[in-house]
C-alpha cells in the first residue's frame, strides 16, 4: 500500500497531500478532499496485514506477554491482524464523523476506481453538517485521550519497540510531529529497552 505522499498517482498526482489533509483544504472544497479519503479508504481494503502485523498479534498471545500498540498509521491493519490498538495518534480512516456536531459516522462507500469530486454525506444526527473522515489533519492538535495514553504507555513498560521509515511526519517545521516524538522521547524517563527495527535498502 502506497505511503500518504507515495500514494499522489494518477488522478491525484497533480495534489500536494499536505493540501488536502488541512481543516482549510476541507472547508474550501470538501468534495475534493473527501473523495481523496475515500480513494485511501479502498486501498486500505484492498490489501492485507502484512507479517509485522501478524507477529505482533502472535506476540500478545504468548504467555506473560501484554503488549500495547500506538499507531500513527490511520489504517485497519493492526485490527484486521488480531490486534489491540491502545491509541490512533493520527485518527483513523474508518472513525468518521460530523463535521458540525462531531457525532460518529459510518464509513462512506468508497468508489472502487479514483474519482476527483465526490460530496460528503450529510450527518444524519443534526442533519446540518458534512461527514468528514475521522483523522487528524495538519494544524490540528492530536487527540488529549490518546496522547496521554501513549505517554503513560511509554513511561511504564519494559521494552518499546519503534517501528518505522521516518522520524518526522514532514519535511516543513510546521508540520514535524513534535508530540509523536515527545511520546517516542518518553522512554527516556524509564528503564526501558529500545527497539527500531528498519527495513533494509
Amino acid at each position: 500500500m502506497p505511503t500518504f505522499r507515495d500514494a499522489q498517482t494518477g488522478l491525484w498526482s497533480h495534489f500536494d497531500p499536505e493540501d488536502l489533509a488541512t481543516p482549510r483544504a476541507w472547508a474550501r472544497d470538501k468534495a475534493l478532499c473527501n473523495a481523496w479519503y475515500l480513494w485511501r479508504v479502498h486501498l486500505v481494503r484492498s490489501v492485507e496485514p502484512n507479517a509485522g502485523h501478524r507477529a505482533l498479534a502472535e506476540w500478545a498471545t504468548l504467555p506473560g506477554r501484554q503488549i500495547h500498540i500506538v499507531t500513527q498509521n490511520i489504517d485497519d491493519l493492526h485490527e484486521r491482524a488480531g490486534s489491540t490498538v491502545l491509541a490512533h495518534l493520527h485518527g483513523s480512516l474508518f472513525a468518521w464523523r460530523c463535521d458540525r456536531c462531531h457525532a460518529p459516522a459510518p464509513t462512506p462507500n468508497a468508489p472502487p476506481t479514483p474519482v476527483e469530486r465526490l460530496d460528503p454525506d450529510r450527518c444524519r444526527h443534526c442533519a446540518d453538517g458534512d461527514i468528514q473522515p475521522g483523522v487528524v489533519w495538519f494544524e490540528e492538535p492530536l487527540p488529549a485521550t490518546e496522547f496521554d495514553l501513549a505517554i503513560d504507555v511509554c513511561r511504564d513498560t519494559d521494552l518499546v519497540v519503534v517501528v518505522g521509515t521516518s522520524g518526522w511526519c514532514n519535511r516543513r517545521p510546521a508540520f514535524r510531529t513534535w508530540p509523536v516524538r515527545t511520546a517516542y522521547l518518553s522512554w527516556k524517563w524509564t528503564r526501558a529497552r529500545r527497539c527500531s527495527p528498519r527495513p533494509r535498502p
